[in-house]
């Protein structure tokens, strides 16, 4: 009787755990789907983003940026994002090629952290530094995804060509991808891209191979397979990141316990500078910016190199999931050299005699949260406003 009472209070404890987790089956489900369908209200009806929606091949530069006014959603970053380009292929307003006198101008120069791809108009950096400087002075942003130094090179003597005045200051924006993209390789393998053109600096001239066209893109396959994608995962997901940003222990503790964070691919900064050929690949980007400078002067131009650091030199999050696949030689080589890719453009800005500043230590400072947004891997609004105060500091005359 007994042994008959005990299977019966076991099968009943049973029914009752069976019942009660079909019941937290069932509103997780709830949960997701109401979720799911919040988020498809307020943020489905804009298209997902991806780079190809807003460049074109280029003969000469690549590719370039294709005005218009573009609304996207970005997964990636997990934001709204509104995008303009304007007639002169960059982003922002309408620019007429000549600031109405006395205002001045100031064009900054770079690749897609100057573009900001992850927010808005009026949240970039250079909308927060238009903001610090006045309306006395013009901010162009003259920054394109994916270019290097030698592209950016063409793009301003192209404005220059076109009759648009630069202003009385440059401003380019230096990233560690910068010789990768400058030798026309790929970030992941440091292998040839063929979408990528390679610069090189002979007899004073700036060199370059042209890009053939590339394949034509399947936009709109490529926008279904990001429109099936999850919101309510993705935003769970970017929840999560910003809760290990700002408790990167838990990463370290994860690490210990043999469940290491994956790093999706090798970070560009890594491949860039500490993988074998960064001296060549650095060599080349001297020249490059060598040349660049020389271009400014003969502008009339005063010119400001700005380094800008990977997240992965300024989020302790990233540098604790680098530590834990530090048996990997060349995340070795990046943690006892964190800093190799400023240290040299600082020393070439030295005998250069070009006015330099390094971002990374305004971008190391304690904040509130991550300065980037961690799967996007640029500025968030939080960052933009960082690096807007320290280059306006280093604007010895506002603009």
């Amino acid at each position: 009787m007994a042994a008959g009472t005990r299977r019966s209070s076991l099968a009943g404890r049973a029914r009752h755990a069976a019942l009660a987790l079909l019941l937290v089956l069932v509103s997780l489900a709830f949960v997701f789907a109401v979720g799911e369908g919040a988020l498809r209200v307020a943020y489905g009806r804009a298209a997902p983003y991806f780079l190809w929606r807003i460049v074109r091949w280029d003969e000469g530069l690549g590719w370039s940026l294709v005005p218009g006014a573009y609304e996207f959603f970005n997964l990636a970053s997990f934001t709204h994002v509104r995008i303009a380009i304007n007639e002169l292929g960059l982003r922002g307003a309408p620019r007429a090629l000549h600031p109405e006198p006395p205002r001045r101008r100031l064009t900054v120069v770079g690749d897609s952290f100057v573009f900001s791809e992850g927010i808005s108009e009026g949240e970039l950096f250079t909308d927060r530094l238009q903001a610090h400087v006045g309306p006395d002075c013009e901010i162009v942003n003259a920054g394109v995804p994916g270019f290097g130094t030698g592209q950016q090179t063409l793009l301003v003597e192209r404005l220059r060509a076109n009759g648009f005045t630069l202003g009385g200051t440059v401003v380019l924006v230096f990233f560690t991808n910068d010789p990768s993209d400058n030798a026309g390789l790929a970030y992941d393998s440091l292998e040839r891209d063929p979408r990528k053109p390679r610069f090189a600096v002979r007899g004073g001239k700036l060199v370059h191979e042209p890009t053939e066209p590339p394949p034509p893109v399947p936009t709109d396959a490529i926008t279904a397979a990001l429109t099936r994608e999850s919101l309510f995962l993705a935003l769970l997901r970017e929840r999560v990141e910003v809760l290990f940003a700002s408790q990167p222990g838990a990463v370290a503790t994860l690490a210990r316990l043999g469940a290491r964070v994956p790093l999706p691919r090798p970070p560009g900064v890594i491949q860039a500078w500490y993988a074998p050929g960064w001296e060549e690949r650095w060599a080349r980007t001297r020249e490059i910016l060598r040349y660049f400078a020389q271009l400014v002067r003969s502008n009339g131009s005063k010119l400001l190199v700005a380094f800008m650091p990977s997240p992965f030199q300024t989020e302790e999050v990233f540098q604790t999931i680098v530590r834990s696949h530090a048996e990997e030689p060349l995340h070795a080589a990046f943690l006892a050299d964190l800093d190799r890719p400023q240290g040299a453009l600082l020393d070439f800005c030295g005998e250069e005699g070009l006015r330099c500043i390094d971002l990374t230590p305004a971008l190391r400072r304690p904040r509130d949260g991550p300065a980037f947004f961690l799967r996007e891997g640029h500025l968030n609004a939080l960052g933009s406003e960082i690096v807007a105060e320290a280059l306006h500091d280093a604007l010895v005359d506002g603009c």
